[in-house]
């Protein structure tokens, strides 16, 4: 069964919104009834639903703003009273929850959307636009702390022959399987991406060649393996480049990794061919 993840409270926007609360109360009990503030209400529902994302704590706030708001009618002299008061407070009461609950869902079909355009709708790995993203992080952070970078393609070996052998749905459960598994392989700190029809690009920080021919030949083999168990003969090549010097561009990155992934796919494929960039000293 899925349990919901509780968010903490955001403590700061709740303190933020509480104070502009209380500075509209004011302002609507000095004001008297002939002017009226209520959209800073709703304003500031509006805010803290948006800045949280949360919808318990966006209903909480709502129900917060109600008995503020109420209490500043109630105490303003020549205000609502009785039945009109309570009807007032209920209505009010209906609108800040309503409003909360449609700006937590318009935020979370937002970041639903910003997700889907960052991802690759068949594996779940990374698109080619947020690798670009990452690998421009990467290459900064290498500029400043001069740590080396490993990049790595992997590629499915004769992919269009699966394909032609037992159709496009089986060469789809091909790529999710290797998807798969090199995610469950790899660190938290590295990257994966999905940039072609059955190429992954993944990015390795602060991995060296030793390291980079360590991890890599145990990518493979488990890929490999993991590939070998659904069908015989369907193998991964891989080809890496370790940079000890940061490429000029994102363009220049991938185009050394993939050279070097062709390497290996000249070399016989089904193997891992690792290429440096820049010196070890450098």
């Amino acid at each position: 069964m899925h349990v919901p993840r509780r968010v903490p409270f955001a403590w700061p926007w709740l303190g933020t919104c509480s104070v502009l609360v209380l500075a509209i109360s004011l302002l609507d009990y000095y004001s008297g009834p002939d002017l009226t503030v209520s959209l800073f209400y709703f304003a500031v529902i509006v805010l803290y639903s948006w800045k949280t994302g949360d919808l318990r704590q966006s209903i909480i706030g709502a129900i917060g703003i109600s008995i503020v708001w109420l209490a500043a009618d109630h105490f303003t002299p020549g205000g609502p009273s009785g039945a009109v008061l309570a009807w007032n407070a209920i209505m009010r009461l209906i609108m800040l929850v309503g409003l909360a609950v449609i700006i937590c869902r318009l935020r979370e079909t937002l970041a639903s959307e910003q997700s889907l355009a960052r991802s690759d709708f068949l594996t779940d790995t990374l698109n080619g636009r947020a690798f670009a993203e990452r690998a421009e992080l990467e290459i900064a952070r290498m500029r400043r702390f001069g740590k080396p970078l490993t990049v790595a393609y992997a590629d499915v070996d004769d992919f269009k022959a699966i394909n032609d052998r037992y159709g496009h749905a089986y060469g789809d459960h091909v790529l999710r399987s290797v998807a798969r598994t090199l995610k469950a392989s790899l660190r938290d700190t590295d990257c994966l991406s999905r940039v072609g029809g059955d190429e992954f690009v993944m990015l390795l920080p602060e991995t060296d060649a030793d390291q980079a021919q360590s991890v890599l030949s145990k990518l493979h083999s488990v890929v490999s393996e993991s590939l070998a168990a659904a069908e015989p003969g369907i193998s991964v090549s891989i080809g890496a480049v370790v940079f000890y010097e940061p490429p000029p561009a994102v363009d220049d990155l991938t185009r050394a990794s993939d050279a070097a992934m062709y390497s290996a796919k000249s070399d016989g494929k089904n193997r891992v061919c690792i290429h440096a960039f820049g010196s070890e000293s450098a």
